[in-house]
């Protein structure tokens, strides 16, 4: 007999913790624009305000925020407007 997987264990897998996912609809709704550019950027992962350690271009910010989201078990991250 197979052993089925709970939701929970998918949620742990490597595979899918590789997909996290950056919304930035709320920035979008704040500032009327996609977000771009050079600065400090904030995200919300899980419900916890983050911040980039530098300044940085927002293409950096992305890959930095998708890493954090992994040590979180996160789905997605949320750019802060």
């Amino acid at each position: 007999m197979k052993h089925i997987k709970t939701f929970e264990s998918f949620l742990n897998e490597t595979e899918l913790n590789e997909a996290v996912s950056v919304d930035a609809s709320k920035y979008v709704r704040a500032h009327g624009k996609q977000p771009k550019g050079n600065g400090m950027w904030g995200f919300e992962i899980k419900g916890q305000e983050v911040f980039t350690p530098t300044a940085m271009d927002y293409t950096a910010a992305q890959k930095w925020a998708k890493e954090e989201g992994k040590k979180l078990n996160a789905i997605t991250v949320y750019t802060l407007g």
